[in-house]
């Protein structure tokens, strides 16, 4: 017996599911697009006209405001290594630490191309979720961080690589981050791609920050979230990466 757990997004929701997990093979249901991204202002938020504090205020949002983001861009680096700014309407721009994801009521159907039995994880760009399945049955649903504009989370079909329990990750050796960026302790690390790329937790992210894609192509969680998929997913298990 499988259980829809839904253990860090505070909607106390468990539902009894049966799943065959040896050779359940994934039958989508009808392909449905990735909903938009939405959130909400923590406070009174500037609206601007481009992806910067000295482009005109365009707007002013009242803290609560629901935002619906059409894209995220790159633009100034208000806080350290993070210059993603989520463009809500045509020449409207608001910083990414200004709003909050709306965690999602269910997991959201696996995409129409996918198709895998057993366990795999799908990993929704658009909405900024980490979804574990066993063939088209969702078991478990996270809100994560993907990468940021100029460091995008590669897209395709992967299988996790490798792991490692606990590790200090520096971006040292890789010419292709600008940044300099050394983090002790980063746990429950899976990798994804031979060029870095991984689930993992990211501790030094605030709470209410995740579901913005700050990183740099990795997938960041909440420490719960990560530890959940450690004990879940292994070596071989595919990992399916999507807008």
């Amino acid at each position: 017996m499988g259980r829809y757990h839904f253990s860090s997004l505070g909607i106390g929701l468990t539902v009894a599911i049966a799943v065959t997990t040896a050779s359940l093979l994934a039958t989508p249901r009808s392909a449905e697009a990735s909903q938009p991204w939405q959130g909400t202002t923590d406070d009174r938020t500037n609206v601007r006209s481009g992806p910067s504090t000295g482009a005109p205020v365009v707007d002013v949002l009242p803290a609560g405001s629901l935002v619906t983001v059409q894209r995220w861009v790159s633009g100034e680096e208000v806080e350290t290594q993070n210059n993603t700014w989520a463009q809500i309407g045509e020449g409207q721009f608001v910083y990414s630490a200004r709003v909050h994801k709306v965690p999602p009521d269910a997991p959201p159907p696996p995409p129409e191309d996918a198709q895998f039995a057993g366990k795999w994880i799908d990993a929704n760009l658009t909405e900024q979720t980490l979804t574990a399945y066993v063939g088209s049955t969702p078991v478990h649903v996270a809100v994560m961080s993907s990468g940021r504009p100029d460091y995008p989370t590669p897209r395709g079909t992967f299988t996790i690589l490798r792991r490692v329990a606990n590790e200090t990750m520096t971006s040292a050796g890789l010419p292709w981050i600008r940044d300099y960026y050394k983090l002790d302790n980063v746990l429950f690390t899976q990798y994804f791609t031979s060029m870095g790329a991984a689930i993992h937790e990211a501790w030094w992210k605030a709470p209410d920050s995740f579901g913005i894609p700050t990183s740099h192509a990795c997938i960041g969680l909440p420490h719960d979230e990560a530890e959940w998929f450690w004990n879940w997913a292994n070596v071989g298990t595919p990992v399916y990466v999507h807008q």
